[in-house]
């Protein structure tokens, strides 16, 4: 969102006064601008579509008091347990690049530092991925509450215009679950589900798109305290293969300068390529040689790759020393490898 709109939704101050949200936008952007601009993409996004749309202004600005952004429906292709990443693109996939870029506020226009965002989306050609997490991910704002996702416009299907979904949730907070339009598009005005006050503000750069929306959150005063893990991370990106229904193997990794404990809430990030993810039993084994069960085999689950964050409880175990990604393979024909793995405490 521009500072030029801002302009316009503040017409209220006086001349000369600088508003509670200007002034928040206008520190949290300070310092990125010139990485945006250096990249082609503009700061400010003028808001596309027609009066055709029966379009409301885009991003909702934040003044105090406002009404929350607007829930909607999950939908039927939500997954659980995304890879925290902010970068959805993968080699060689269709489409065009989309970076979408905005604030999450409470309705005091306080700006919300580390809310959890799981975003997903259909791809190029209309489809879900049902079985693995392309196009899924999630990751949380930085400390001006300010978020950017990169993917690419999601495709058509029938019965819906195009759109992304997300869940934000401030730390202790309820879950706001809803979806993100784009201006312009002529199955808006057919879409029973499509609402207005949900539109991006669009704009092109270096050969994509971006777009521009912020969240306000339904609670005010100060923001929650809790904030993810903030420790150092520790990863092995070395290849591990797995032996096709024999022993496990493990990939070690190696925490040191972690004062005392491992936190309650340890993330695992997990990267396992296997033909057949339901053989695949993976555990996390402790530098006192204790294993935490993070994957039990499913017999059922038929689709590839494990590709995830685990949050394991490990604050009975001391923080430095070697760690174990431990995987097995428990049935025959299908093999694959430990890709990488991390530890963020």
């Amino acid at each position: 969102m521009s500072i030029e709109n801002d302009d316009r939704a503040d017409a209220g101050a006086t001349d000369g006064e600088i508003t509670r949200k200007k002034m928040l936008k206008m520190t949290a952007m300070a310092a990125p601008v010139p990485l945006l601009l250096a990249a082609g993409i503009g700061v400010s996004a003028a808001q596309e579509g027609s009066a055709d749309d029966g379009l409301l202004p885009a991003t909702p600005e934040c003044h105090d008091g406002d009404q929350p952004t607007v829930a909607q429906t999950e939908g039927p292709y939500f997954t659980p347990g995304s890879p925290e990443r902010s970068e959805l693109v993968e080699p060689g996939m269709a489409g065009t690049r989309l970076r979408v870029i905005g604030f999450v506020y409470n309705r005091n226009c306080t700006p919300v530092a580390n809310a959890l965002m799981d975003w997903w989306q259909a791809d190029n050609g209309g489809n879900y991925d049902n079985r693995g997490y392309r196009l899924r991910g999630h990751f949380y704002t930085d400390n001006a509450g300010k978020f950017t996702l990169s993917t690419i416009v999601p495709g058509l299907y029938p019965g819906r215009t195009r759109h992304l979904h997300v869940k934000v949730q401030a730390p202790n907070r309820p879950i706001l679950t809803t979806q993100l339009y784009f201006p312009g598009e002529p199955g808006n005005g057919r879409d029973t589900i499509y609402d207005p006050r949900l539109l991006m503000r669009m704009s092109n750069a270096g050969g994509g798109r971006v777009g521009t929306y912020d969240f306000v959150l339904n609670f005010t005063g100060a923001p929650p305290t809790t904030t993810p893990p903030s420790g150092g991370r520790f990863e092995n990106t070395g290849n591990v293969p797995i032996p096709d229904n024999g022993t496990a193997v493990t990939s070690p990794v190696t925490v040191t300068g972690q004062p005392g404990n491992a936190p309650a809430a340890l993330r695992v990030n997990v990267d396992v390529r296997h033909t057949y993810r339901g053989d695949v039993v993976l555990d996390l084994v402790a530098p006192s040689g204790v294993a935490h069960r993070l994957k039990n085999t499913d017999a059922t689950d038929s689709a590839a790759d494990v590709i995830t964050t685990y949050t394991v409880n490990a604050s009975a175990e001391r923080a430095n020393g070697i760690w174990r990604l431990r995987a097995s393979d428990v049935s025959r024909r299908d093999t694959g490898h430990i890709e990488a793995w991390s530890l963020q405490f």
